[in-house]
């Protein structure tokens, strides 16, 4: 196995130096909030080929663990650009392009309560900008989010 490092860790002032790690970091965690649609769309043999060559992007969990190859293709520079259009093209494919993927969107769990205050019609995916109940993972808009999860208080 490959070691991977926290980039936190090993130098903790790394993102304050250099503005690539922190931005490597917010579009991996995109990404990984993309994969569970990815990979289980019937589509997902030609998404693949989107990650090309960079597979390694689908199998490490936490975003900021960076292998030396990583680390390497940042500093080259072609690997956040490669990142960001993983990103956009997934985004794309989920949110406008796939039927399935569109269905397993959210809405806004405050509208079922009657009080979603941006609109509760609007789709939400947890790669966008939304907030997640870290206990039962329904999604609120930013601005719609209670002091007390609805879902986790219908419990």
């Amino acid at each position: 196995a490959e070691y991977m490092g926290d980039l936190r860790k090993l130098n903790p002032k790394v993102n304050a130096a250099h503005k690539t790690p922190g931005k490597l970091v917010k579009y991996r965690k995109l990404l990984a909030a993309q994969l569970p649609f990815v990979l289980t769309c019937a589509q997902m043999p030609n998404l693949m080929s989107v990650v090309d060559p960079y597979h390694f992007l689908l199998t490490t969990q936490n975003p900021n663990l960076f292998s030396m190859e990583m680390l390497v293709l940042a500093v080259k520079g072609d690997f956040l650009k490669k990142l960001k259009q993983i990103v956009k093209e997934y985004t794309t494919h989920i949110t406008k392009n796939c039927q399935q993927c569109m269905g397993r969107g959210s809405f806004c769990e405050a509208s079922l309560e009657g009080s979603c205050v941006v609109g509760g019609s609007t789709v939400l995916f947890p790669f966008q900008d939304c907030v997640m109940c870290p206990k039962c993972n329904c999604l609120y808009h930013p601005k719609c989010v209670p002091a007390n999860c609805f879902k986790c208080e219908r419990r």
